[in-house]
């Protein structure tokens, strides 16, 4: 640093320059005389350095300056260009130091700073800031000129504030020629105790030196704490310190209270936060002994502390607090009965954080009916009259399961008030006094203080010793539209004198009227009926028959074939031993609909039979048996003078399902030019009126076929059209 003479002179001369230059009497500058300053003049301590920083980075430009009263601080740059430090890029920081965001190449110049009071004004000396797009490259360039500078530290914060326990990361910059190694340490401790002269301070490094740059990443923060960033080269020194200070937290919540109410339902309360500053609170709720992990937490946020209410607000007595006493009070929904569960509360500051949790407090909330059924029921029958019938508990049970009760009946048709009953605490139950080779019907539910739960669903028993229990675990899936995939689990208590030796699968489809079977049956019609009708008859009858298929007793999958497709159908499956079939396991399972890929008609033939009409005909498609009930035709025609196309045919006629496969097409004009196609449609679902009654006079009262007029438009599927064809009409008299 100059001398103040040098200085003061120095101020008189750019004075001087500066009214020729540029107009420093908008800021008031009373330069200083040669002589000593008067008291207060200001004085710069520390002049800006030489800087080399890259574009786009940010830089800090040293200025320390003092002054009493205080000075304002101007910025120059090359002498002649005060810097604005309006604008978003340019801020003073501490007692003058610049800070330039974003750099630019054009930032680059000799910088100065000027300090001004009303005593007077005093200009540092020049420091140099190299701004380029490369350091590695201008780095190069300084090296090549043999231009060096002391180390500065970039701009960077004085204070960093954090949460207790939380971390963070401190980096520290710094320019200069020959590059700077960069380190952090700590503050700086007495060596030991003083005798004379200066004190003497330790530092212990807590970072390897890096050149340009370094980073000191704390964690697990509980105190404040000073460090110390340091950059040096052969130039010099140079340090800045950096406080972490540990925020300080709210005081945790304190008395919290829970009441359960209901089974489902509890309510927290505790006294508002004695600490200021608090923002919301957080509830933390666990179950315990869950053994669900993650999932057995719940974590509210974000209740407000306004949510306070006095004692009196309760219908609940409580001798704790008195009724003037505010407090907060949240209500726990959605809770699982009978279930033993903790609670803590955390007070939350905006700026400091989350508090330490309050004491845990433990509550279970009340009893309730058991929710679900017993479960894997299952029966064996130990002699002719009597059967072990086992099941497992509900699985939720919702609270101390004290009982089960046990209903059975050789009707299941009746109500369950009917049906015997009989109960017992145990998991399984021998019902005695059955009449052999009868079919029993089992259900089971538990029972609580709260009250009775669910039933569970019926198992069928048959009382003949030695004879499987039904097979579990029976599913069926429609792969195809012809097919059912099943899969089972075979019955668990075959011994040595019951082995399984294999099953019967028992299946017909579900109909759609209760007296079509039987009367399709014994339908001997006296009248004559078209073939299509006879043969829907017979395709009928044979539906409505149950067929049975045997499989092995090694087997637990079969893949079922050759069914209707968008059918439903009932199955069973019962296993045989040697003393005969057990009971069956049911299921009902749809099988797929076609995927409706219809073909174009083909062989289309026109012949013109007078001046206004013509007939067309094709050949019957091969569609699999069972979509002719749910297929018909459309004919798309248009005049051939016209712009015709199937998609805008000005002409649309719908067949009825029955014709095929010839039309005669009427009122046409005579002697006119017409274009013509055909088309494929699909109904997409089976007529459900088949044949309802049988008259001996008068023969089938429903058709066989829904009418066409019943077609409905939005369920309709088109296929794609046949060839173009084009015919004339006679002209009249011809």
């Amino acid at each position: 640093m100059k001398q103040l003479s040098k200085r003061s002179s120095r101020i008189s001369s750019q004075c001087v320059q500066s009214i020729m230059f540029f107009s420093l009497s908008m800021i008031g500058i009373q330069c200083a005389s040669p002589q000593t300053p008067p008291r207060g003049f200001p004085k710069v301590h520390q002049d800006p350095s030489a800087t080399i920083s890259q574009v786009g980075d940010s830089t800090h430009l040293q200025c320390d300056v003092s002054a009493e009263p205080q000075a304002t601080v101007y910025w120059i740059k090359d002498q002649f260009e005060l810097i604005d430090t309006s604008l978003p890029r340019f801020r003073i920081v501490g007692s003058g130091s610049l800070v330039i965001e974003t750099l630019l190449e054009t930032d680059s110049g000799a910088y100065e700073c000027m300090a001004r009071n009303e005593i007077g004004t005093v200009l540092s000396n020049s420091g140099h800031l190299h701004v380029r797009h490369n350091l590695t490259i201008a780095y190069h360039f300084l090296q090549q000129r043999g231009i060096q500078f002391p180390p500065t530290i970039n701009e960077m914060p004085d204070k960093v504030e954090v949460s207790s326990g939380k971390g963070t990361n401190l980096t520290c910059r710094a320019g200069g020629f020959p590059i700077p190694m960069v380190w952090w340490s700590t503050l700086g401790t007495p060596a030991g105790p003083r005798v004379s002269g200066p004190i003497m301070l330790s530092e212990r490094a807590l970072t390897e030196p890096q050149p340009h740059e370094a980073t000191l990443r704390l964690t697990d923060i509980t105190e404040s704490s000073g460090y110390n960033c340091i950059a040096k080269n052969g130039l010099g020194l140079v340090r800045r310190n950096v406080s972490v200070i540990v925020k300080q937290l709210p005081a945790p919540p304190s008395s919290l209270d829970a009441r359960p109410i209901g089974s489902t339902y509890a309510v927290l309360r505790w006294p508002p936060s004695i600490s200021s500053g608090v923002d919301s609170y957080t509830v933390s709720l666990q179950i315990d002994d869950g053994g669900l992990g993650e999932l057995s937490r719940r974590q509210i946020t974000n209740i407000d502390p306004s949510e306070m209410k006095s004692e009196n607000s309760f219908n609940i007595l409580d001798t704790k607090y008195s009724q003037e006493n505010p407090m907060i009070v949240y209500n726990l929904t959605g809770l699982s009965p009978f279930t033993l569960y903790s609670a803590q509360v955390h007070a939350v500051s905006r700026v400091a954080g989350l508090s330490l949790p309050s004491d845990l407090v433990k509550f279970r909330t009340a009893e309730l009916a058991p929710g679900t059924p017993p479960q894997v029921l299952q029966a064996i029958v130990d002699s002719p009259n009597s059967v072990v019938v086992t099941w497992k508990p509900p699985v939720e049970s919702n609270g101390r399961i004290t009982g089960y009760k046990l209903y059975y009946t050789t009707r299941p048709e009746d109500s369950l008030n009917s049906w015997l009953i009989a109960r017992t605490t145990q998991e399984k139950y021998q019902l005695t006094k059955l009449i052999p080779n009868a079919t029993y019907y089992v259900k089971v539910n538990a029972f609580n203080a709260a009250g009775d739960g669910p039933v569970s669903e019926q198992l069928p028993i048959v009382v003949t010793p030695g004879v499987p229990t039904a097979p579990t675990n029976l599913r069926g899936i429609s792969l195809k539209p012809t097919n059912i995939h099943l899969t089972w689990t075979p019955p668990d208590d075959m011994s040595n004198d019951r082995k399984l030796l294999g099953y019967r699968l028992r299946f017909r489809p579900a109909t759609t009227t209760s007296t079509v079977v039987d009367q399709i049956s014994d339908i001997k019609s006296p009248l004559s009926s078209t073939s299509n009708e006879e043969e829907i008859i017979k395709q009928k009858q044979k539906s409505f028959i149950t067929e049975t298929r045997d499989i092995d007793a090694t087997a637990t999958q079969y893949l079922l074939t050759d069914l209707e497709p968008s059918t439903r159908y009932y199955l069973s499956l019962a296993g045989k031993s040697i003393h005969g079939y057990g009971v069956a396991a049911q299921i009902e399972v749809q099988t797929n609909d076609y995927p409706f890929d219809l073909p174009s008609p083909k062989n289309v033939q026109l012949r013109t039979l007078t001046n206004v009409s013509a007939k067309i005909c094709w050949d019957q498609p091969n569609l699999p048996e069972l979509m002719y009930s749910i297929i018909s035709y459309e004919i798309l025609f248009g005049l051939s003078n016209e712009s015709i196309s199937p998609l805008n045919a000005t002409g649309i006629i719908p067949l009825p399902q029955s014709i095929c496969c010839c039309f005669t097409m009427m009122h046409l004009r005579p002697g006119t030019d017409y274009r013509i196609w055909l088309r494929l449609v699909s109904h997409k679902t089976l007529p459900t009126t088949i044949v309802n009654n049988y008259d001996g006079n008068n023969g089938f009262m429903n058709k066989n076929v829904a009418p066409w007029s019943s077609i409905d438009s939005k369920n309709k599927i088109t296929g794609p059209v046949s060839e173009l064809q084009a015919f004339r009409t006679l002209i009249s008299g011809a």
